[in-house]
């Protein structure tokens, strides 16, 4: 029997507050109605192979407004306090652990597997934001 390797990426402590506190691509502000009209063109005018929401707010206010991911990555909290419920559309979900400042092998697997089609839903139980790198890295 081999040996597997397993690998955790952790972004430094100094790399935290200067890269990740700002947005990677345009970042899209305003109310609802504003936000899925810009959303909607972005993505006729994209044509992403694939779509993909991560952050709880981020899927619940797009969903809410029929934007309908191919894959959803949360963790089931929003600004520190438990993310406000409703209905998922995505029925088949991959649970994973993830540390804040890390992306953990389960979590990338299960996003890995998510794009491939395996389920809708990821949730993470700790911290969801990187996994964007994941699945940049997936693509």
């Amino acid at each position: 029997m081999g040996l597997v390797a397993v690998t955790t990426y952790a972004l430094p402590n100094r790399s935290r507050k200067m890269r990740v506190n700002r947005p990677l691509g345009d970042l899209v502000s305003g109310r609802n109605i504003e936000l899925s009209q810009v959303l909607r063109e972005l993505i006729e005018r994209e044509r992403p192979a694939k779509l993909i929401h991560i952050d709880d707010s981020v899927s619940r206010r797009a969903s809410h407004a029929g934007i309908i991911a191919d894959v959803m990555v949360i963790d089931n909290v929003e600004k520190r306090q438990r993310a406000i419920s409703y209905f998922y559309p995505k029925s088949r979900v991959i649970r994973a652990k993830n540390s804040a400042g890390r992306i953990e092998h389960h979590a990338r697997m299960a996003v890995e597997r998510a794009i491939r089609d395996e389920a809708g839903l990821v949730e993470i139980d700790g911290e969801e934001d990187l996994t964007v790198i994941a699945v940049l890295a997936a693509h």
